[in-house]
């Protein structure tokens, strides 16, 4: 897994300029808070269907937008996510490449987005690539995934 700890050059002004150390922290912090989760996340989606609810806590619970994007299909909420997931044939992920970024505004780590690439196995056969894209952001003091993108990019 390769994990990026560019920070966003559209938050610096032309040339970029060095890092400060407050930066540098946040994008350690970051990136250290993107492996976490993506350990978390496809351990309970790849685990069993009862696994999977567990990721039912990571998403913001009353959202005001769609939560997850799954190949154009909208899911608005929690719930929805968990029906989901438990209508998920058996998964094996491999993650290619992960990286993360603090969001504008960011404070110590506090809003991030991931995006995933990788293999998604279904029923031990079926291989698709996916392109994934979570947005985390604290909220009440917990860390939560409040949208979630994925899209299939091919098979193979």
């Amino acid at each position: 897994v390769t994990v990026s700890v560019l920070y966003w050059c559209a938050l610096h002004s032309s040339p970029v300029e060095p890092f400060t150390m407050a930066e540098f922290a946040d994008i350690v912090d970051v990136s250290k808070k993107a492996l976490q989760a993506q350990k978390i996340y496809y351990s309970h989606l790849d685990e069993s269907p009862e696994s999977r609810q567990k990721l039912l806590g990571m998403y913001l619970p009353s959202p005001s937008h769609a939560l997850m994007s799954w190949n154009g299909h909208d899911l608005g909420t929690a719930e929805a996510i968990g029906q989901y997931h438990a209508n998920l044939p058996k998964t094996k992920h491999v993650i290619k490449c992960l990286d993360a970024q603090p969001l504008p505004g960011n404070d110590g780590g506090d809003s991030f987005f991931v995006t995933v690439t990788g293999t998604a196995t279904y029923d031990d056969e079926h291989v698709r690539h996916f392109f994934q894209r979570l947005v985390f952001a604290l909220i009440d003091k917990k860390l939560y995934i409040v949208h979630d993108y994925l899209r299939w990019t091919g098979e193979g």
